[in-house]
């Protein structure tokens, strides 16, 4: 039944937004910077980034692969006391950042989903916004993680073209490209054309390329 499922999902998605509003405190300036500089939204020194350019600024901070092999949502987790808090903050911290194709709704809420760019299995995504706004067919890219009973998405979602990502499939036939978080969102702050770029024959192991 969806009411059971919103039962479970609600307090889940406050939970979610308490690790994600308190786990970049553990991020140090190096790693704002070290991320703002490639997605080019530093000036004079500083990060010039408001609405949601500082979601996907965060979002791609606390997932970022730092120069010492771990990322700042490890780190966040590491230091969590409590043993339940922790195994759920682990859960989040290996969410999966790829672009979703929207099958349908699913009958106990959400919507169907399958990985555009990885396995196309159906799975069941847990995300109100989404099951309101997307029709089958659509594309977005965001991050989820397997939260049990169903997928729950987190952070921002960006609409994809499905022109996009046949050309993204292409270029990926390993399988995701590394840094695809931080090509969409390079995208997306500047307002750049994936197909465009791609058009160009960047490779896909170039993130900082992309725009």
């Amino acid at each position: 039944m969806r009411s059971e499922t919103l039962a479970l999902y609600r307090p889940l998605r406050a939970d979610i937004q308490r690790h994600l509003r308190i786990a970049p405190e553990h991020a140090e300036r190096a790693d704002w910077m070290a991320v703002a500089e490639i997605l080019d939204i530093v000036q004079d020194g500083e990060v010039v980034a408001d609405g949601s350019t500082v979601e996907m600024l965060t979002d791609a901070v606390l997932f970022a692969l730092r120069a010492s092999g771990d990322r700042v949502i490890d780190r966040y987790v590491a230091g969590l006391v409590d043993r339940r808090e922790r195994a759920f903050a682990r859960r989040i911290a290996k969410g999966t950042f790829s672009i979703w194709r929207v099958v349908g709704s699913h009958p106990q809420g959400g919507v169907w989903v399958d990985d555009a760019l990885g396995t196309r299995k159906h799975k069941h995504l847990m995300d109100e916004a989404l099951e309101k706004s997307a029709s089958a067919g659509t594309f977005v890219a965001m991050r989820v993680f397997d939260a049990g009973p169903f997928l729950a998405g987190f952070g921002i979602v960006i609409p994809v073209s499905g022109l996009a990502v046949t050309m993204l499939r292409g270029v990926c036939r390993a399988g995701r490209p590394r840094g695809l978080d931080i090509v969409i969102y390079g995208h997306a702050i500047h307002g750049l054309s994936i197909e465009e770029t791609l058009l160009q024959d960047l490779g896909p192991d170039r993130s900082e390329a992309y725009y």
